[in-house]
């Protein structure tokens, strides 16, 4: 079933959409973090549980910004805030994974 999107559209249905989203990104960041600890751990021991770690912090990061753009939109909040929450966030997840690609990398 599609949601309409037009002129005539009930307004909101899109930050609801997209607040929605940001709770999916952070429980699919929850779910897989403890896969991955799972999986790992009996390989990789201590860094398994950095990896963990890091997949908590990023979503918690998600979280927070999410809640955040959601406050700040309902608000009438500046929209470079927003943006620039987004693109901090964006960028703590890229380093992240970036170290825990080298972490793995370092261990095989």
């Amino acid at each position: 079933m599609s949601t309409p999107s037009g002129p005539g559209a009930p307004p909101g249905l899109q930050r609801e959409r997209t607040g929605l989203s940001w709770q999916r990104t952070t429980l699919a960041l929850l779910v897989s973090s403890a896969v991955v600890v799972r999986l790992l751990l009996a390989g990789l021991g201590v860094a398994a549980v950095a990896v963990g770690a890091t997949g908590l912090s990023l979503a918690a990061l998600f979280h927070h910004a999410g809640r955040r753009r959601d406050r700040d939109r309902r608000s009438g909040g500046a929209d470079g805030r927003v943006l620039a929450t987004t693109a901090a966030v964006a960028l703590l997840a890229a380093l992240a994974g970036a170290g825990v690609t080298l972490v793995l990398a370092g261990r095989a």
